[in-house]
């Protein structure tokens, strides 16, 4: 598939109702999209993740959500649009993924699209989100393609829970002014990955 095109991708395993994420093995969220059409399960100790922030460009851009009007107005905000269903895209101030082992990592319900492109730099990025409300589930670099995924850590449906605290920051050169380091956190002003 040519570099920026997107496909559906096929999920593997038995579709289920419910996800889970197994740290420590007793604890079973949900995770998935923001509609719930897509779930999916991470079955890892807490030791085999690492969750971590990045300030670089592609990721602020990459870490936009799919809201609806009428989802945003649920929140106290008022947006004006012509029309109410209008998708809209909102962006932040850097993204924050959790890495896992590509072996624990299973579509569970529901078929992703797989978006891939270049990011900048030469490397094929590949993406997971939902068709349907746009919220982003994975993302991974060719040279990781059969090792690892990187979780958006917002998919996860309790982010409290043990592994998903942020052990790091990449890019913070880049770390928009009013926004402080996070307590007890690597920090890398540059990575070359």
């Amino acid at each position: 598939m040519p570099a920026g095109t997107s496909s559906p991708l096929t999920p593997e395993g038995t579709l289920t109702s419910r996800s889970r994420l197994l740290v420590p093995r007793s604890l079973v969220p949900d995770a998935g999209c923001y509609c719930r059409e897509i779930r999916f399960e991470v079955n890892a100790e807490s030791k085999d993740l690492r969750t971590s922030m990045c300030h670089c460009k592609n990721c602020k851009s990459a870490f936009a959500v799919r809201v609806r009007a009428a989802c945003v107005r649920a929140h106290l905000f008022t947006l004006a649009f012509a029309d109410p269903m209008r998708a809209e895209f909102t962006g932040g101030p850097y993204g924050i993924t959790t890495r896992i082992p590509l072996d624990t990592f299973k579509v569970t319900q529901g078929t992703p699209t797989h978006h891939k492109a270049d990011n900048g730099s030469g490397t094929l990025l590949h993406r997971l989100f939902c068709p349907t409300c746009g919220g982003a589930i994975a993302e991974w670099g060719d040279p990781v393609d059969d090792k690892l995924r990187y979780v958006f850590t917002g998919a996860f449906d309790d982010m409290e829970q043990e592994g998903l605290k942020p052990q790091g920051e990449f890019f913070t050169s880049r770390r928009a002014s009013w926004l402080v380091p996070v307590e007890g956190t690597f920090q890398k002003r540059e990575i070359k990955e």
